[in-house]
């Protein structure tokens, strides 16, 4: 009866930058490009390419990371091949992943080396 949306604390869109200089989590994109203007996605930068999902699996691993969570709870609801990604995240309690939410909206955070 569990399903990745029950066990989702919170969930998220992102924006992923493949191809960057570092990997980090951070800031807003205003605007995204699905049409509706009005909408804003956490930004994902990571180093690897955009081919064969790397990025996508980089970015969910960064925002496990930056969020302090499993890998495993970071799910990838849908955008497999688009930079624009929803995402569910869970384990731990949903005013914490807010918070940090918070946090990194101000500005990129890097995972450590």
């Amino acid at each position: 009866m569990d399903d990745a949306r029950d066990d989702a604390a919170m969930r998220l869109t992102i924006r992923v930058h493949p191809g960057s200089a570092r990997t980090s989590v951070g800031g807003f994109h205003h605007g995204a490009t699905d049409g509706r203007s009005s909408d804003s996605a956490l930004v994902v930068r990571v180093t690897a390419p955009a081919v064969d999902g790397r990025a996508t699996a980089a970015a969910l691993a960064a925002l496990a990371t930056a969020f302090g969570v499993r890998r495993g709870e970071v799910v990838l609801v849908k955008g497999m091949t688009s930079r624009m990604k929803t995402v569910d995240i869970g384990g731990r309690p949903e005013p914490e992943l807010h918070d940090r939410l918070a946090e990194l909206a101000v500005g990129p955070a890097r995972p450590p080396t």
